[in-house]
Parts: structure tokens; C-alpha cells; sequence
């Protein structure tokens, strides 16, 4: 039986990513610093992982900087994970994670998004090769309604595995 280390690996960012979101959001921060604290966990998690990280990693294409993504974990020189935290749609973000010849690929979206989003982020990237994290991040919201939200979620989900 052959095991997929690669699908372990992404599923074990992923949750890691999750958890690590849920940590900030309990923080009731606002939505810039919540950007720049994800950012910096990401960079500081690759060393778990033997590699280093760049926040802010140019991409170039034809000699011509396009932009700069938000993490990347580096064995060397070689781009291995690639992540871009949004909170809205954004062609150029989706195109930035593709034009870079990494193995895994992270878009991470908090906040609203749209059935023609995910339409669109299919289209752009036809050969699934960025893994969508989705997560809708609350902001501005009292602890205690907080609270109240989490608690009608793991209701909702406790009813849900039954």
C-alpha cells in the first residue's frame, strides 16, 4: 500500500492553519492585525518543518515583479509551501500563487466569499493546484457574542454528526 505523504503533510497544514485562526480570532483583534499575526505564525511555523521562510516573496514573471506573497517556506532557495491570506477576491492573489513553481499552494480567504468566487478561483486555476482554506473570520464582535456564535456552531455540528 502506497501513502500519500504529500495529502498527510497538506492535511496537517490545514489543521494547523484552522487552529491557529480560531487561536487569533479568540483574540478579538482587528482585521489588519489579524493579516500580520497569521503572517507571522506561518513564518515562524517552517522551522517545524526543517525549512526557512520569507514573509513577503517577490514573483516575478518576463523580468517583471507582479507582487509579493505573503509566506513562503524555502528548502534553500527552492520554494516548497506558498501562502496568500486574503479577505476579499482577488484575481492577482490566485495568479501570484500560481506563477510560483512551489509544490503546495495556500490561499487563505477569511471573510465573505461568493459562490461566483469559488466559480471563479476554478477557472483561473484549472488544474486545482491552489488549496483553498476558507474560513469566515468575525471581527468587531463582544467576547460573549463570540461565544454565543462558537457554542451554536459545535451545536450545529454535534447535530450534524449524528
Amino acid at each position: 500500500m502506497q501513502i500519500d505523504t504529500n495529502g498527510i503533510l497538506k492535511n496537517d497544514i490545514i489543521k494547523f492553519i484552522f487552529q491557529e485562526i480560531e487561536n487569533i480570532e479568540c483574540q478579538n483583534v482587528s482585521i489588519s492585525t489579524f493579516h500580520y499575526q497569521l503572517q507571522y505564525i506561518l513564518k515562524t511555523k517552517s522551522s517545524s518543518y526543517n525549512l526557512s521562510a520569507r514573509v513577503g516573496y517577490p514573483i516575478i514573471l518576463e523580468d517583471k515583479k507582479i507582487g509579493f506573497l505573503d509566506v513562503v517556506w524555502l528548502d534553500g532557495e527552492k520554494p516548497i509551501f506558498a501562502f496568500e491570506i486574503v479577505s476579499n477576491f482577488d484575481v492577482k492573489s490566485i495568479l501570484k500563487l500560481l506563477y510560483i513553481n512551489s509544490e503546495f499552494r495556500f490561499w487563505i480567504h477569511y471573510g465573505d466569499m461568493t459562490n461566483m468566487d469559488i466559480y471563479n478561483l476554478k477557472d483561473i486555476d484549472k488544474y486545482s493546484l491552489i488549496t483553498l482554506i476558507k474560513y469566515p473570520v468575525l471581527f468587531n464582535l463582544q467576547p460573549e457574542e463570540l461565544q454565543k456564535l462558537k457554542k451554536l456552531c459545535l451545536d450545529y455540528k454535534r447535530y450534524e454528526s449524528q
